[in-house]
């Protein structure tokens, strides 16, 4: 199976489930935080490997 580039950061999603039931198991507030920094280096990822350019939004909003 050939995943495209930009699906391989979705994976970094499989975390949170794991992460959510060890804060329930612990019940330490701190983990909320590891849970959002996989949030934010997922959407980094994603971002960075989706393949869009600023520059083509710039050029269709001054059109």
């Amino acid at each position: 199976m050939d995943l495209p580039a930009h699906y391989v950061p979705l994976v970094g999603l499989l975390a949170i489930p794991a992460a959510v039931v060890f804060a329930a198991s612990r019940g330490e507030p701190a983990i909320a935080l590891a849970i959002v920094n996989v949030c934010i280096i997922v959407a980094s990822l994603h971002r960075a490997m989706s393949g869009e350019t600023g520059s083509s939004t710039h050029a269709a909003a001054s059109s």
